[in-house]
């Protein structure tokens, strides 16, 4: 998440446009700690989106989100064999 302030409009568009990788864009009329945004998964393996419930993975300290059992199992293969 990345959050920008700016005097005016034109400034704000601009401060947006030189953001890199956005996905969404979400303007607040009233300071920040009013907007609440959800983070959206993405899957540790594929890296798709994840909709509805991630399927988790635990291992030593991480935790790994994946949005399928295919992946669920890829992921255990990528890294056992790592």
């Amino acid at each position: 998440m990345v959050i920008v302030k700016a005097p005016d409009f034109n400034n704000l568009i601009k401060l947006i446009n030189d953001v890199k990788d956005k996905e969404s864009v979400y303007v607040a009329l009233e300071p920040a700690s009013t907007v609440a945004a959800l983070p959206r998964l993405v899957c540790d393996y594929c890296g798709g989106p994840i909709n509805g419930s991630p399927i988790t993975y635990k291992r030593g300290r991480r935790v790994y989100y994946v949005c399928c059992r295919t992946c669920l199992r890829e992921l255990k293969r990528k890294l056992h064999a790592g």
